[in-house]
């Protein structure tokens, strides 16, 4: 099968043009009447205005909307990160706008469009923009990203069950979402991923959850992979881990 670009006229409210946003599936089961797989866009920027707002492409029609919300919605910004948490959330960490690089953290409810201003950790990495993440089960890893004099090489882990969100639970097969990817011996290799063929989340094996939690301490990058009987973790490269709690 050969795989090519192709450029598709779209209809309806386009958003203005933007660098910086970020792109979310919205799952089936979203607050929609046709069950056509949507995307979802938020923020982003040119080079004269940072967006706050939200947009949805219905990926079969080919069409734009822009989405209204209700509750506090995040600051504008840009180069944040956003992914779909397993209950029915949207997760928005980071990001930056004019003279500010920020790390606060913000949800977003599916089936209602219902910003939940934002949620207080007890522990967050710096503040950032250029980041990664990419979701593991419950738990969403972050990875690197910078301000105005940093370059961060760190990678952290927040999971999401700690928020305390109703219907929390690890989806039945973890997608894997992210950036920063390559597949090779029957696993995906990059900064928090899992392999797709694995049945749950459960498959990830360690030997006791105290050397579980001692990997996640030691300098290295996050790399799952899969091998004929189970899902192991190696801390490999350069990279400090550290675990976010609500």
């Amino acid at each position: 099968q050969t795989m090519h670009w192709k450029h598709e006229v779209c209809t309806g409210s386009l958003p203005p043009p933007r660098a910086g946003h970020t792109m979310t599936v919205l799952p089936a089961e979203s607050a929609t009447e046709d069950c056509n797989p949507k995307l979802l866009l938020f923020a982003g920027g040119d080079i004269t205005t940072v967006f706050n707002d939200l947009h949805v492409l219905d990926m079969e029609t080919l069409h734009w909307s822009p989405q209204p919300t209700t509750g506090p919605r995040p600051s504008p910004r840009a180069g944040h990160c956003a992914c779909m948490l397993p209950p029915g959330y949207v997760l928005v960490w980071g990001g930056g706008s004019v003279g500010k690089v920020m790390n606060d953290l913000h949800l977003l409810s599916v089936s209602t469009m219902t910003w939940s201003g934002e949620i207080q950790l007890k522990m967050s990495p710096e503040p950032r923009v250029g980041h990664s993440v990419c979701m593991w089960g419950t738990e969403m890893y972050v990875f690197g990203g910078g301000d105005s004099t940093t370059v961060f090489g760190d990678l952290t882990i927040l999971d999401s069950e700690a928020l305390g969100l109703p219907g929390a639970h690890c989806p039945p097969e973890a997608s894997p979402v992210g950036m920063t990817l390559a597949s090779a011996n029957r696993g995906v290799w990059g900064v928090g991923m899992c392999d797709p063929s694995s049945a749950q989340r459960g498959d990830r094996e360690c030997e006791s959850e105290s050397e579980r939690d001692m990997d996640r301490t030691q300098p290295g990058v996050l790399v799952a992979r899969q091998d004929a009987q189970t899902q192991t973790v190696a801390m490999e490269a350069a990279a400090t881990v550290h675990t976010a709690v609500h």
